[in-house]
């Protein structure tokens, strides 16, 4: 299994943090087999406490699977432990085994660090994204194309709905934002490499 981050900092706040054009997505961090526990002990160190989207793709295959977290280390572990995770997805690693899946995006956020008003906005941010990932692949493991529900069919509260308006409406770094022809040139290379073979079987 193959695990690949791509880094990138985060905020609720509508300016762009500062030197934004200086962030490269072709930096991602690697993690090689899941089924070691040395393995699961490192994803336990470097994804504590910090929220964000993540994506499980099986490398010879074009199927997907989207998720969020406010703790990617707690959530990437129930998937691999087989605790309260999609019944699609295990049985795809009991079929193909550990050791060659992804994991695609991580944002890198503390959410026990921010203000509980602050906390609303970036769950709502979470959910924001994870829909448009939802949205973007065709093949999925997903059960249900509704990001933060556990049930097909299900819809957003009014609340989340109005935070995701809101949201948009005041165009956070990371869903409405503008990019230098050279940082778009570079994410292309690693859309190629890792995203458009899931879009379709």
């Amino acid at each position: 299994m193959y695990l690949y981050l791509r880094i990138a900092t985060f905020t609720t706040k509508s300016a762009p943090p500062p030197e934004e054009e200086n962030e490269d997505p072709t930096t991602l961090r690697t993690y090689t087999n899941f089924h070691e526990e040395s393995t699961v002990e490192l994803l336990n160190k470097d994804l504590n406490s910090l929220s964000g989207i993540y994506a499980f793709k099986y490398n010879n295959s074009s199927k997907i699977y989207v998720g969020s977290s406010i703790n990617l280390s707690i959530r990437t572990v129930e998937h691999l432990k087989n605790r309260n995770s999609n019944i699609y997805l295990q049985n795809a690693f009991k079929k193909h085994g550990l050791k060659i899946w992804i994991i695609l995006e991580i944002l890198p956020v503390n959410i026990s660090e921010l203000p509980y008003s602050s906390q609303a906005e970036h769950y709502a941010n979470l959910i924001e994204l994870e829909q448009k990932y939802l949205d973007l692949y065709i093949n999925k493991y997903n059960i249900n194309p509704i990001a933060g529900k556990p049930r097909a069919g299900s819809k957003h509260t009014e609340a989340t709905k109005e935070l995701m308006s809101k949201i948009r409406t005041e165009n956070p770094y990371f869903l409405n934002k503008t990019h230098s022809p050279e940082f778009i040139e570079k994410f292309e290379y690693v859309w190629r490499a890792l995203i458009i073979p899931c879009l379709v079987e």
